[in-house]
């Protein structure tokens, strides 16, 4: 989601540039140096053939994305951690549903996450992880936070997720209709010994037990771990939503965007010059006529 800061929307490249950037602390592990891979004459000499003809296949494995340019556009960090702060991804994670993944902001369909994800890990030789899968956006309650979907920690290195403390049982995505796009998120935390997060075991089966500030949660134990990986993907509204969220006994809201009234002239009976047709649809009530609505046909 990309917030427009209108004190800056009228402002020229070059003004623009010429503000400072805001100083960001690095609260992770340092960045890991990659050697880039050398791709066969083959390929390279084909890849703009390829790409013209929307043939060219690209291992996401091996594309070096602009993460931090892509985290700072979607605001993850401001809306995770509510400070200045970034890091580095320096460990690898793969969670996907089935072939569907989450990466750097790709689009995943609701239903498409009503099982249990697969997660990969990458082994780093001892301690700890901790994975939390949030929804940065679906909080529909007057508090801070954000809405859960699955927590485990304690994982310990190099083993599976079964291997771990589930706090938060799996729930599957639930944007809720007429919201949009939601980010949905998960955030791999790397410590030496084992955390206890059993506070956090929701009381139970309602959307808001499992609500909590991922950032406080975070700062609690701050000295204990650090994060080392993060990926996210946008969904949004299927009907899946609604059936999950009757499951757990709560009704799906459908929120709809309240338009403020057009600014229109007085109409006036007379005109002095002529006026263009479609002015006059401006007064009709196209809720409740039928005029209104054989008008529209017209235009």
């Amino acid at each position: 989601m990309h917030v427009i800061d209108p004190d800056n929307h009228l402002l020229s490249l070059k003004k623009r540039l010429a503000v400072p950037e805001t100083q960001r602390y690095d609260i992770g592990f340092k960045k890991k140096i990659l050697l880039p891979i050398p791709s066969p004459p083959s390929e390279s000499k084909n890849a703009l053939n390829l790409s013209k003809k929307m043939q060219l296949t690209i291992d996401l494995k091996k594309v070096e994305h602009w993460q931090l340019s892509i985290f700072h556009h979607y605001r993850i960090f401001d809306d995770l951690f509510h400070a200045n702060v970034f890091f580095h991804n320096t460990q690898n994670m793969q969670l996907k549903w089935d072939n569907i993944g989450l990466y750097q902001g790709n689009l995943i369909d609701a239903a498409n996450t009503s099982n249990k994800p697969d997660i990969s890990i990458e082994s780093i030789g001892d301690g700890f992880n901790s994975f939390i899968l949030l929804n940065l956006d679906g909080n529909p309650y007057n508090c801070d936070g954000e809405v859960v979907h699955w927590l485990v920690a304690n994982i310990p290195d190099g083993k599976s997720v079964i291997n771990g403390m589930e706090i938060i049982p799996y729930l599957q995505v639930v944007p809720f209709k007429g919201t949009g796009y939601h980010r949905i998120a998960c955030l791999l935390l790397r410590h030496k010994e084992a955390i206890n997060l059993s506070s956090r075991k929701p009381k139970s089966v309602a959307l808001i037990d499992r609500i909590f500030s991922v950032g406080q949660l975070y700062k609690e134990f701050e000295k204990q771990w650090t994060p080392s990986a993060f990926s996210f993907a946008q969904a949004s509204w299927d009907i899946s939503v609604n059936e999950t969220l009757h499951r757990i006994g709560m009704k799906a809201p459908i929120y709809e965007y309240q338009h403020n009234p057009p600014v229109k002239m007085d109409q006036k009976e007379f005109p002095l010059k002529p006026q263009p047709f479609n002015l006059y649809v401006l007064y009709i009530n196209f809720r409740f006529s039928n005029l209104g609505v054989s008008i529209r046909q017209y235009l």
